[in-house]
């Protein structure tokens, strides 16, 4: 399973292509915050609630060009407050200092686990928490 957050739909667009191309039973599985449109986009289900978050380089109001659909099986959503509580304890438990990006996708393998059991996962944590220390880190 490859886990990735969904931004501008890029990253998890072009890796979840390769990881198809080589292994087609590999599930690609998109992490956004609550509200972002690239869940409805994949699994058709709509949603209620405006998108607003504060975690950047996540979730969009509308899908970018640069999204795939057909490339991800699913879509998790994540409220903020746990994305943030994953990249807090990324640091504070696992030395990682972590973005709210980086914490959102967590947060999603954290919410897919009950059906994770003995898979093996990949992700990538995208940005650096340096840049968030006064934003996330008070």
């Amino acid at each position: 399973m490859f886990v990735c957050g969904i931004g501008s739909g890029g990253t998890i667009s072009g890796i979840g292509r390769y990881i198809k191309e080589h292994a087609p039973a590999v599930s690609v599985i998109g992490v956004e915050p609550l509200y972002s449109s690239y869940r409805q986009v994949v699994t058709n289900a709509h949603t209620e609630g405006e998108f607003s978050s504060v975690i950047e380089g996540v979730g969009k109001h509308r899908p970018s060009s640069c999204f795939d659909p057909e490339v991800v099986d699913d879509v998790v959503q994540v409220a903020d407050e746990q994305a943030l509580a994953w990249g807090r304890r990324l640091a504070r438990e696992e030395g990682i200092l972590a973005g709210g990006s980086s914490g959102c996708v967590v947060a999603g393998i954290d919410k897919l686990l009950p059906q994770l059991r003995g898979a093996r996962i990949a992700t990538i944590l995208p940005d650096s928490g340096a840049f968030y220390l006064s934003k996330y880190y008070f």
